[in-house]
């Protein structure tokens, strides 16, 4: 098992894209079992025994587990009529092997996230695959959820698959793989055996300095009160929850999954209906709206970027200049030269928004500085290591402008929250605080929100 690791645009989903004949080569070539191979699409690589499991599982939820194990590649009979009782039986086999609990006839909408990403891994190996590819398949799942995928993996590997695997979680790596190539800004840095292999070490090449060196402490005082919430109650989840966020501080806002983390943020943005008080500056903000919310100076980054923040069609430049379409008003008519210039990348105009990786469509911020002090909800992310990013935030910070008010995640919270300080306590789902014992190591300040829900 060989594993591929970087930094967010490092430059891994540019190279699986290219490995899997979505991207054409600009130099170099491919070999499969010692020969040169052209790729000239995704059927070309299936054709070669090359098989991909993407991070965002593109399973069809209503139909079955043996639907979707061979969905575009359905077994006929007479070359005509469906042979479900073929693929019925073939998925249980597979399924078998992976010591999946689910069964071919199990609708995907029915599975928890582990099940549903067992059904991705066995659809690639129903393929009898020579390569397979595995782009962060334990990315939405917790530490125990993702054992049985481990088991599939490796099941895999020791029936002579060949696997390249990639992770965000440094922990797996030096688990599972044999050798780990490191990525950064498009060239390898480093290949070595996982073998003593530590995940600093890994970090450090990834980032090309040492670990003790990607976090300097900074001398900072954070200034005014800028958003203050006492008794924000929006339905059942959230319940009475009181914060408060000065200029240039990081506030983390962090629970499990159904806790009323996001549902906070939500609410805050007018996205629900939610009572309480909202002050921005001292003076009472109306947020009954998203656009109410926006003209006060709220932004929002949702949970879901793909789905609730991108219009996959449009360029950047229109994606980024989405939520403030009357600035760049002439006369009445949209103007694109003023588009242009605001966004961040005017020689990416022309490029649409499906053609970017995960990185660039982080990057495709609609909520400008140049408005004016905003005050970023922040939804929970996948896991990731972006250390100019996280540079970025603390120099925001200090410059009194950007102002995240949330993560559900707590390694994304760890290092971008500002200071520790715990808040009121309340009734479930509401901001309970963070003991000192568990935060010791971070220097945050967190606002953590529980539910009954989950005992």
């Amino acid at each position: 098992m060989h594993a591929l690791v970087g930094q967010n645009g490092a430059g891994k989903s540019t190279l699986v894209k290219a490995l899997t004949g979505v991207n054409p080569l600009s130099g170099g070539h491919i070999e499969v079992h010692g020969e040169a191979v052209q790729l000239g699409g995704p059927q070309d690589a299936r054709a070669l025994g090359i098989e991909i499991v993407h991070q965002d599982q593109p399973l069809a939820t209503h139909l079955t587990v043996a639907d979707n194990m061979f969905l575009g590649r359905e077994r006929l009979q007479g070359g005509v009529l469906l042979d479900r009782a073929g693929a019925s039986a073939a998925a249980r086999d597979v399924l078998r092997r992976l010591g999946a609990t689910c069964g071919p006839d199990d609708v995907v909408d029915d599975l928890t996230p582990t099940q549903r990403v067992q059904v991705t891994i066995a659809g690639a190996l129903a393929q009898r695959p020579r390569v397979l590819v595995l782009d962060e398949p334990t990315a939405a799942l917790a530490a125990a959820e993702a054992e049985p995928v481990f088991q599939a993996i490796r099941s895999a590997r020791d029936d002579g698959v060949a696997v390249l695997y990639i992770s965000h979680r440094l922990g797996e790596i030096t688990r599972l793989a044999d050798r780990v190539t490191v990525l950064r800004d498009g060239h390898r840095t480093s290949l070595e055996t996982t073998g003593g292999l530590s995940t600093d070490a890994l970090v450090t090449a990834m980032v090309g300095r040492d670990v003790e060196a990607l976090y300097p402490d900074v001398a900072r005082e954070p200034g005014a009160e800028v958003l203050r919430v006492r008794g924000l109650r929006s339905g059942d989840l959230v319940r009475g929850v009181d914060l408060e966020v000065r200029a240039g501080e990081v506030v983390g806002l962090a629970g499990l999954v159904g806790s009323g983390a996001s549902e906070t943020l939500l609410a805050l943005f007018g996205d629900h209906r939610s009572t309480g008080t909202v002050e921005v500056d001292g003076a009472p903000a109306s947020a009954s709206t998203p656009a109410s919310a926006a003209r006060a100076g709220f932004a929002l980054v949702p949970e879901e970027r793909r789905t609730e923040a991108l219009f996959p069609g449009l360029s950047v430049r229109a994606n980024v200049t989405a939520a403030s379409l009357p600035a760049h008003r002439r006369g009445g008519v949209l103007s694109r030269r003023r588009e242009r210039v605001v966004a961040e990348e005017p020689g990416a105009a022309a490029r649409r928004r499906d053609r970017l990786g995960r990185a660039g469509r982080r990057h495709v911020v609609r909520w400008q500085p140049a408005e004016g002090r905003r005050r970023a909800l922040a939804g929970p992310r996948r896991p990731g290591v972006s250390r100019r990013r996280a540079h970025r935030r603390r120099r925001r910070r200090v410059q009194g402008r950007d102002l995240p008010a949330g993560s559900a995640r707590w390694p994304p919270g760890e290092r971008a929250c500002s200071s520790c300080r715990p808040t009121s306590p309340s009734s479930p789902a509401s901001a309970t605080g963070c003991s000192s014992s568990a935060t010791a190591s971070w220097s945050t300040r967190c606002a953590v929100t529980t539910s009954t829900r989950n005992g």
